[in-house]
């Protein structure tokens, strides 16, 4: 329950992350195929063409999942030393985003680029997808934060479905701007402001939950959950 939510806030965060947050409209307009002032009226296409993009890098991510889950069992017998490396690898990208350290083919921007959107609401799935397989200086280190985290879960499923989280993550804030594109925009704009800050409490995010991988905290609080609330979740 602790990683989904981890997870899922995980997704959140890359939403509003500088690599991200100010090129909504612009995704918007592009997997839409309006023009600025069309999408702020047509509310029910720009809301299916969300839908489907994010559907499409949500099957991407959770395939992801699913394969470093698989590969975090592969190696089962050297999971004590996976889990020190995996978590010492979030930490360190944490530090990253924090600006301590430099990693500079991090800096390096990695991505699948289709120079004109495939036509129909299909080829918004498969832009999704696309944009899966990209890599950005900010997003990347976060994802592979959860990567890490999903390849240490004991099964393929787990893997995948903290994959899920993370996609809902960063899923839900998009579909809702583009249900309300306008007040969107003024939303934007003042969290723009604010990117700086967000990035660092990106990197801090990522430090918090490779100590507690390092620790092995998650199945404590995951208990002082279950105990506090009554529900065992997943």
């Amino acid at each position: 329950m602790i990683q989904s939510f981890i997870a899922f806030f995980a997704g959140f965060l890359t939403f509003f992350s500088p690599c991200f947050l100010p090129l909504v409209p612009a995704y918007l307009i592009y997997i839409t195929g309006l023009s600025f002032e069309e999408i702020k009226r047509v509310r029910l296409l720009t809301a299916i063409h969300s839908l489907l993009f994010i559907l499409g890098f949500t099957l991407v991510f959770v395939a992801l999942g699913v394969t470093a889950s698989l590969l975090g069992q592969f190696f089962y017998d050297f999971g004590g030393i996976l889990k020190v490396i995996g978590a010492g690898l979030i930490i360190l990208l944490g530090l990253y985003l924090l600006g301590v350290i430099k990693l500079p083919f991090l800096d390096i921007e990695r991505k699948i680029t289709i120079s004109k959107k495939p036509a129909g609401i299909l080829g918004t799935f498969f832009v999704g997808m696309v944009f899966a397989l990209g890599w950005s200086p900010c997003v990347g280190p976060i994802l592979g934060g959860i990567l890490i985290l999903a390849s240490q879960s004991q099964t393929a499923g787990q893997g995948g479905w903290l994959l899920l989280f993370y996609s809902l993550g960063l899923g839900l804030p998009l579909f809702l701007v583009s249900l309300v594109f306008n007040s969107s925009l003024m939303l934007i704009k003042k969290v723009e402001k604010h990117l700086s800050l967000i990035h660092k409490l990106c990197g801090l995010f990522l430090i918090v939950v490779g100590l507690l991988l390092l620790t092995n905290q998650f199945q404590s609080i995951a208990s002082w959950l279950v105990d506090k609330t009554g529900y065992g979740g997943r």
